[in-house]
């Protein structure tokens, strides 16, 4: 008899066939991206009030793969705003995408230069904490101007959900501790939009 042998994967499929089968069906019917939209909001977005209180403040929706959080001093023009986005991807996402938290504006509202500018204090407190400028990374998508990834797994490789949630709630609140400097920056872009002689009414 040949010395050849099944492959070890393909030997793995056959040793948990029935859990290989539902894992399969689950995943085809998409069942990993419903379980994960209802995950952030019966466990994510109200255990993220509970650690940081004041979002119970703010105005937090649920979307796609998303948290997304503002108080409502971060509305700008139209219906525009400035909000935090905890990203949390399909952790079987063929792009191996990580959660991440962001925090989000406009590309082309005139305050965005001062939220990816190292001179503006709370700027720079973030990028000292760990958090990345949108002008440093190229690939991210143009509204997230500072963000930093929070991994699904821990240091030690392995998948603890109350180290998970507690490692996204902390970035989170780094975020949400400078609220008030954000808020000041945002102030200080609006009235400068409105100053600038393009938006100034003309008297003839």
């Amino acid at each position: 008899m040949s010395n050849l042998s099944m492959p070890p994967n393909l030997a793995l499929v056959f040793t948990h066939l029935t859990a290989v089968r539902e894992l399969d069906r689950y995943l085809h019917e998409k069942g990993a991206e419903k379980d994960l939209d209802r995950y952030i909001k019966e466990v994510v977005s109200p255990g993220l009030q509970e650690r940081v209180p004041i979002l119970k403040d703010w105005h937090c929706e649920v979307r796609k793969e998303e948290l997304a959080c503002y108080p409502s001093d971060w509305k700008l023009a139209g219906d525009t705003r400035v909000w935090i986005s905890l990203y949390l991807p399909s952790p079987i996402s063929s792009v191996d995408d990580e959660p991440s938290v962001n925090l989000m504006a406009p590309p082309d509202w005139n305050g965005y230069a001062s939220f990816n500018d190292l001179r503006t204090p709370w700027v720079k407190s973030l990028k000292d904490e760990g958090f990345g400028l949108k002008k440093e990374h190229a690939d991210w998508v143009e509204d997230s101007a500072l963000a930093k990834y929070v991994q699904w797994r821990s240091a030690s490789g392995s998948f603890d959900e109350a180290d998970f949630l507690d490692r996204i709630f902390a970035e989170t609140g780094r975020i949400v501790s400078l609220e008030t400097q954000i808020t000041e920056t945002i102030r200080t872009a609006s009235f400068t939009s409105a100053s600038s002689p393009r938006n100034k009414k003309s008297r003839k």
